[in-house]
């Protein structure tokens, strides 16, 4: 969940109510987006310092060094596929390897959308579209 997109969201919704009068609505509306926020904080630190770093990192990263970021974001990518290989083998005992491989692809991820120019508003239509093409495939037992 991308936790700013849902409190911008609970905001325009709290705003709709507070037109029609519905201090009810625009409380619970008040109250889940403090709780967002407070998430947020306990999530990423104030000021999303983590994502600060991550986005500083980026940009030196892929506007200076795009070729060397493409090549590390296909070695973790495949360093990822033999983290979960190995779990699904039995050789690994726990999901620590996992974890870090999943955040090193996440941090490549991020390289490669800056490097091509792909939006998180694209990125986010697409998990959209394949998120509902899964749900389909469950209802009609096609998931495979």
């Amino acid at each position: 969940m991308d936790i700013d997109k849902e409190i911008e969201r609970c905001e325009k919704l709290k705003m709709e109510y507070i037109d029609k009068d519905c201090i009810h609505i625009v409380n619970y509306y008040s109250g889940l987006i403090d709780a967002l926020k407070a998430l947020k904080i306990s999530t990423y630190g104030p000021n999303n310092e983590r994502e600060n770093k991550l986005t500083k990192l980026t940009d030196v990263i892929a506007s200076k060094h795009p070729e060397t970021a493409l090549t590390i974001a296909t070695e973790e990518c495949a360093e990822l596929i033999q983290a979960i290989t190995k779990l699904k083998r039995g050789s690994a005992k726990n999901t620590d390897n996992l974890a870090e491989e999943i955040a090193d692809v996440l941090i490549c991820i991020d390289w490669v959308k800056r490097i091509y120019g792909v939006s998180e508003l694209n990125v986010n239509h697409w998990i959209d579209y394949k998120i509902s093409r899964c749900n389909e495939r469950f209802a009609n037992g096609t998931f495979r």
